[in-house]
């Protein structure tokens, strides 16, 4: 088949879409970690300070991570800004166990572009301290 100029833009329409529609959250894992030294994040509020734990969030399920323009993760409203792949999905870092509470209770959300979030059956509860 050759591909024609309107076959390959109709193919980047389509392809957010594509990407969000191939998306499965199945289940997740919160693991705290000890640092071997302190490390410099972002609060609850917003204000950098030093955290000596951190907590790994690990996303099990289908993640499209191979793509130029990422899928976006969301507990809540609250945005996963940085996130790396797993053998089974993805993971995350939370420095602040108040993000962590400020996600109780919230579903996992995900989008290929900003104006077509979808929300999973997945709800995030926060580990007990």
């Amino acid at each position: 088949m050759k591909l024609t100029m309107p076959m390959l833009v109709l193919g980047c329409l389509a392809a957010p879409g594509l990407f969000a529609a191939n998306v499965r959250l199945d289940s997740y894992s919160v693991e705290k970690k000890q640092l071997p030294a302190a490390m410099a994040a972002r609060d609850a509020a917003g204000a950098e300070r030093a955290f000596d734990k951190v907590y790994l969030v690990k996303v099990k399920g289908v993640i499209p991570t191979n793509y130029a323009q990422p899928v976006q993760l969301f507990i809540g409203d609250m945005p996963i800004r940085e996130y790396g792949a797993t053998r089974d999905g993805i993971y995350f870092k939370v420095y602040d166990p108040l993000v962590l509470k400020q996600m109780h209770g919230k579903p996992f959300r995900y989008a290929a572009d900003a104006k077509a979030t979808r929300q999973s059956a997945l709800i995030f509860k926060a580990p007990a301290e």
